[in-house]
């Protein structure tokens, strides 16, 4: 049987001057009860992932991203925070391309990897 490995998310991500810890959090709901992979919580600077995701690195990362773009929403008033569909939506588009964009300034494209 194959070992998993526990992903290994930042503890904490500066916004704006501030810091944001990130926690994993069993049985992560929303105010109304419903399951939920990542929760923001811009009062107490923290950002929750759901510990259902502590073997999931794919996942875990993709909600990180997501709960950071609320952030970015929430520290600079980009009103992205709104709780509608369409809202959600962009947040989503934004964290899915900053999760597939951001690795390549760490590894850039460069003549000979084309």
């Amino acid at each position: 049987m194959k070992k998993r490995t526990k992903v290994q998310l930042p503890v904490g991500i500066m916004v704006g001057g501030r810091i944001f810890r990130v926690v994993f959090k069993r049985n992560l709901k929303s105010e109304d009860g419903v399951p939920l992979y990542g929760q923001t919580d811009p009062t107490r600077s923290v950002i929750n992932i759901n510990s259902d995701l502590l073997y999931e690195p794919q996942m875990a990362w993709e909600v990180l991203f997501h709960e950071i773009v609320h952030v970015v929403s929430h520290v600079w008033k980009l009103e992205l925070n709104t709780g509608t569909k369409e809202a959600e939506h962009t947040v989503g588009a934004l964290a899915s391309a900053l999760f597939q964009i951001l690795p390549q300034l760490v590894s850039p494209v460069t003549d000979e990897t084309r």
